[in-house]
């Protein structure tokens, strides 16, 4: 599902759900990818995600990153 939404000031904002992604609590996170120059491609992931973590780190030329517990 994709909403585009518009804002006060007039820009739109798009929301994107996560196709193929089951709803998790925050607390399962424990990476985060964040590609350069592009943060509305910033994902998270979970432990059974770390593989799928690591090739979109690196289809995305950076690193990922350990959040805290």
């Amino acid at each position: 599902m994709t909403e585009d939404v518009e804002t006060a000031g007039g820009g739109v904002i798009d929301r994107k759900s996560n196709r193929g992604r089951r709803r998790r609590p925050v607390s399962d996170y424990i990476a985060i990818v964040r590609p350069p120059g592009d943060p509305t491609a910033i994902r998270v992931f979970a432990r059974d995600e770390l593989d799928e973590a690591q090739r979109y780190a690196s289809a995305h030329d950076t690193q990922v990153e350990d959040l805290p517990e």
